[in-house]
C-alpha cells in the first residue's frame, strides 16, 4: 500500500515535530518561505556580532518535551543557559536572581536554531517557497506558490504558519477557519545592537515592565555565542502592535532611546545595528484548541499560537496533531 503524502507549511518547531513524528508513515514535504528552519527559533549573524532575535531561551515543563531534548542535550546541540536574571521595572531593577539546574533555561547551540536543523535531516524541505494558496483537485490538495506556479498535489496539509497565514492559504471548507480568522496575534520589533568592546550589564537577561521595550540581554553571554558583545531588545507587543506601519529607522531610533533610558550603555562604543520586525510574533490569549485537525477535508493546523507562544508550545501542538493524524495515514 502506498504511502500517503503530506505537504507540511512551515519548518519550524512545530513543522519539524510533525515530521519527525510521521517520517516513517507518510511521504513528507515541506515548504519554507525563508532560507533555513527555525522560524523564530533563529539567530543572526552579522560580521563578529551574533544575535538570536526571535525566541530568547525555552524551558522544559513538558515531561514529553524533556524527552524530546534529551538526545540534543546529549549532543550538546541544546545547553543550559545560567543567566544572570533581573526584573526591572520602567529604569529600576527591582528582582535580581540566577537561573540555574533547578529549572533550566535551555537555547540552541552554537545557533538557536542548531537542533532543529538535526530535526530536519533527510527532510525534504523545499526554501524560499512561500505557499500562497491551496485548491482541491482530483480528491487531492494541489499547493500554489505567490506566482501562481503548482506545488504539486497532496494527501493532506498542515499548517504550521501562525493562524493569520493559515486563513489567508486555507480555503473557507476548512471546518476552523471562521476561528482562525478571529485569532489575534501580537507583532514585535527586535532591536540587535553590536559593541566594539566588552560591556557589563549587572545581569545577562532582563524582562522590563511598564515600558516600550519587554526584554533585554546580553546575547554574547549565552553558551557558545563568539564574536564582539551583542544586546538584544524586544519591544513590547503593545508598541508593536500601535506602531505596525513605523519606518525602520524611527522605529530602531525610539527602541535604542528608551533602551538608554532603561540601562547605562557605553554608546559611544556602539558599533552595529539592526531591527526585526515579527508581525506575528505572540498570541494575545492562551487557547482552548491545541491543534485544529479537520479529517473530512484532511486539513490540519498548528503551532504554538494554538496553545501560548512558548517554543514548548511549539513543540506541543506538533505532537499532538501528528498523533491524531497518525491514525489517519492508514486508511485509503
Amino acid at each position: 500500500m502506498a504511502k500517503k503524502s503530506i505537504a507540511i507549511i512551515g519548518a519550524g518547531l512545530s513543522g519539524l515535530t510533525v515530521f519527525h513524528k510521521l517520517k516513517n508513515a507518510a511521504d513528507i514535504t515541506i515548504f519554507e518561505k525563508s532560507t533555513k528552519v527555525g522560524g523564530r527559533i533563529s539567530t543572526r549573524v552579522n560580521g563578529n556580532f551574533e544575535f538570536d532575535h526571535g525566541a530568547q531561551f525555552f524551558t522544559a515543563k513538558d515531561k514529553n518535551f524533556r524527552l524530546f531534548l534529551e538526545p540534543f542535550i546529549e549532543r550538546e546541540v541544546v545547553k543550559l543557559w545560567n543567566a544572570r536574571f533581573a526584573e526591572i521595572n520602567g529604569s529600576q531593577i527591582e528582582f535580581q536572581s540566577k537561573w540555574g539546574s533547578e529549572f533550566p533555561h535551555y537555547i540552541g547551540a552554537p545557533a538557536m536554531n542548531s537542533f532543529l536543523d538535526s530535526l530536519s535531516r533527510n527532510a525534504q524541505i523545499i526554501f524560499e517557497k512561500k505557499v500562497e494558496r491551496i485548491k482541491h483537485y482530483d480528491d487531492l490538495w494541489e499547493l500554489y506558490d505567490n506566482d501562481h506556479n503548482s506545488l504539486g498535489c497532496y494527501d493532506w496539509v498542515i499548517s504550521a504558519v501562525p493562524a493569520p497565514q493559515t486563513s489567508e492559504i486555507f480555503p473557507r471548507v476548512f471546518n476552523f477557519w471562521d476561528i482562525l480568522s478571529e485569532i489575534k496575534m501580537s507583532s514585535c520589533f527586535s532591536l540587535m545592537v553590536g559593541f566594539r568592546e566588552p560591556i557589563e550589564l549587572g545581569f545577562d537577561a532582563a524582562i522590563v515592565n511598564n515600558s516600550d521595550i519587554s526584554w533585554i540581554s546580553l546575547n554574547s553571554s549565552k553558551p557558545d555565542r563568539m564574536g564582539n558583545p551583542s544586546v538584544l531588545v524586544h519591544s513590547s507587543n503593545k508598541w508593536a502592535d500601535k506602531n505596525i506601519d513605523i519606518e525602520p529607522e524611527k522605529a530602531s531610533h525610539h527602541l535604542l532611546d528608551t533602551l538608554s533610558n532603561t540601562i547605562d550603555l557605553p554608546f559611544d562604543n556602539l558599533a552595529f545595528k539592526d531591527l526585526k520586525f515579527w508581525r506575528y510574533a505572540n498570541v494575545s490569549k492562551q487557547n482552548k484548541n491545541q491543534i485544529f485537525l479537520d479529517v473530512a477535508n484532511r486539513l490540519g493546523a498548528c503551532g504554538d499560537w494554538c496553545i501560548k507562544g512558548r517554543v514548548e508550545a511549539a513543540f506541543q501542538s506538533g505532537e499532538i496533531i501528528a498523533k491524531e493524524l497518525f491514525h489517519y495515514l492508514k486508511e485509503r
